[in-house]
C-alpha cells in the first residue's frame, strides 16, 4: 500500500493511532508512507529522503532502523538524473 501525505490533516494523537495501526498491520503487510510528519517518521522501520542540489542530480539517502539494538544502518546513495553527475555518497 502507499500512503500519500494521508497524515497531514491529523492531530498528534490521531498519528499516533495511525502509526499504531500501520505497525500492528506491518506485521502482514508493507507500506510505503509519504509523510512530513516526524511522528510518523519516528514510527517507521526506514527512512527514505530525496533531496535535489539544483543542478539535476537527486540524492537518495536511506536508513534503516535496528529494531533490537536501536541503532539505524545508513544506506545513503545518489541517483543521477544526468548521467556526467553521478555522484555516490555514503
Amino acid at each position: 500500500y502507499v500512503f500519500d501525505e494521508v497524515d497531514a490533516p491529523l492531530d498528534d494523537s490521531n498519528v499516533m493511532r495511525f502509526t499504531r495501526l500501520l505497525k500492528r498491520l506491518a506485521a502482514t503487510q508493507q507500506f510505503i508512507v509519504v509523510t512530513h510528519n516526524h511522528i510518523t517518521m519516528a514510527a517507521a522501520d526506514a527512512l527514505h529522503g530525496v533531496t535535489s542540489d539544483g543542478d539535476g542530480v537527486s540524492s537518495v539517502i536511506s536508513v534503516r532502523f535496528d529494531a533490537e539494538s536501536g541503532e539505524t544502518v545508513p544506506e545513503g546513495h545518489v541517483v543521477g538524473l544526468r548521467q556526467s553527475t553521478i555522484r555516490a555518497a555514503v
